[in-house]
């Protein structure tokens, strides 16, 4: 049974969402920057996606957005890093076409027609509530 979807437009919580968004591709950082910091998320942009483990270790980062576009073997086991050391950061992984990165059951998302959808999920996951 599908749950209704809940608007959280009006809903704040009482400590920002920590999100680093590391990607080469300085367009997306800026664009995935902006909304998610408009939508109240403390953003931290990274532009060497390689340095993810380190930066992650040094900061209180809940959600990590890392680009898969250059290489999704590389990010794969980033990911998967990640997911073994610090398992209560989300890690969310995009790349330019989606279709052509067989990451196997990694799940890649595409980097540039989900961002509202993706801020919107962040928004849901934060509240504690499902997402989709």
């Amino acid at each position: 049974m599908e749950q209704p979807r809940v608007d959280t437009r009006n809903v704040r919580s009482l400590r920002p969402l920590r999100v680093l968004v590391a990607a080469r591709d300085g367009r997306f950082n800026r664009v995935a920057g902006f909304l998610l910091a408009r939508r109240g998320f403390e953003v931290e942009i990274l532009r060497r996606p390689s340095a993810v483990l380190d930066a992650v270790s040094r900061t209180g980062i809940d959600v990590v957005i890392v680009d898969a576009s250059d290489s999704v073997s590389d990010t794969a086991r980033t990911a998967a890093a990640l997911e073994a050391l610090h398992p209560h950061i989300t890690v969310v992984v995009v790349a330019d076409d989606p279709v052509d990165a067989d990451g196997g059951a990694l799940r890649v998302l595409p980097k540039w027609t989900s961002l509202e959808s993706l801020v919107a999920n962040l928004e849901a996951m934060h509240l504690g509530l499902e997402t989709s």
